[in-house]
């Protein structure tokens, strides 16, 4: 099954219909600030 979700903050709005589905089925979710996106930044 899927144990996190990744996401970039810009393009992750208020009223996102995903966010409480994903909570529910006690999926991670962490939020990844734009500018480490385009950095190459480490998910870990």
């Amino acid at each position: 099954g899927i144990g996190r979700v990744y996401y970039m903050s810009d393009l992750f709005t208020s009223g996102n219909v995903a966010l409480p589905i994903l909570e529910s089925a006690d999926i991670e979710v962490a939020q990844i600030p734009e500018e480490a996106v385009w950095q190459g930044a480490s998910l870990e």
